[in-house]
């Protein structure tokens, strides 16, 4: 990413909006640190799309909605301004084309998600803070079972430049695919803006996620979910009260920057879902 501006102008506002000191060097103790802060401080969010905001990739962008207003964000945004602030620290950082499948057994096209390869201490690592329910930790890019915060991913490869993320048991959808080839983010910026444009489709609801306290919580439509190592449970949000009060406390979503009038909308989509997923018997 040529972003025309020295990288301390980024890497500033970004390491206060984690809590993360500079490290001193670009070793993988510092990208596991680093990564974690991100995943419990940013959230995964996808609220830009119902209200009609434009998403935009340029780095002073980036900056101004994670590191001034303390936004979240889909995962062209989220694995960008990570990507900003790894490379910004010294990271050797290769963006690469994903592709997420979902569990009704769709196969959607490539080009509909990123990841990123980071170099540290020899080793090329993976790492995807823009997928709803981010692995732990960043895995080493070789094949097998990697255990990170109690949660059990594996990494395959499926051929010469072609691997697969397995999730955990009781993650959001299955798998996931990713390349190794580099990729310029820019040039997602055209797919992030037409989806934005589009708005939700109408299967898609509103949707927060964060890891907390060793959990990962969700709040999907009216349901808030906390999955742990050893289990799942949800609960059904009863008001706009309370769906505000999730918004802040857990999933630290500064609502005051939506205004209320799009915080209505929200909620209202959010209970639309709700009912059409309950007259139709779809699981949350």
């Amino acid at each position: 990413m040529d972003t025309g501006t020295e990288p301390d102008a980024y890497v500033g506002p970004l390491l206060r909006r984690i809590g993360h000191p500079r490290p001193p060097r670009p070793g993988a103790p510092a990208l596991h640190s680093l990564y974690r802060a991100w995943i419990t401080s940013v959230p995964h969010e996808n609220f830009d799309v119902f209200l009609g905001h434009q998403v935009s990739l340029q780095p002073d962008d980036l900056m101004e909605k994670f590191g001034h207003r303390h936004r979240g964000g889909m995962c062209f945004e989220l694995n960008a301004a990570f990507c900003l602030l790894l490379r910004g620290v010294g990271f050797d950082v290769t963006p690469v084309d994903a592709v997420i499948m979902p569990n009704d057994g769709a196969e959607p096209p490539w080009g509909t998600h990123v990841a990123l390869l980071i170099q540290a201490d020899g080793e090329t690592w993976f790492a995807d803070v823009g997928v709803c329910a981010p692995f732990a930790a960043p895995l080493p890019l070789c094949e097998g079972v990697h255990v990170r915060g109690g949660f059990s991913y594996r990494l395959e490869r499926r051929g010469a430049s072609v691997w697969r993320a397995h999730y955990h048991s009781r993650g959001p959808f299955a798998f996931f695919d990713f390349c190794t080839a580099p990729v310029h983010l820019e040039d997602y910026a055209a797919f992030a803006n037409r989806r934005a444009g589009e708005g939700p489709a109408p299967h898609e609801h509103p949707l927060v996620h964060i890891h907390r306290g060793g959990h990962e919580l969700a709040l999907r439509a009216r349901t808030f979910r906390r999955v742990t190592p050893h289990g799942k449970t949800q609960h059904t949000v009863t008001g706009q009260d309370e769906y505000v009060r999730l918004l802040k406390e857990q999933f630290a979503v500064p609502v005051m920057v939506f205004g209320a009038e799009a915080v209505r909308s929200l909620w209202d989509l959010a209970l639309a879902q709700h009912q059409r997923w309950t007259a139709g018997s779809r699981p949350t």
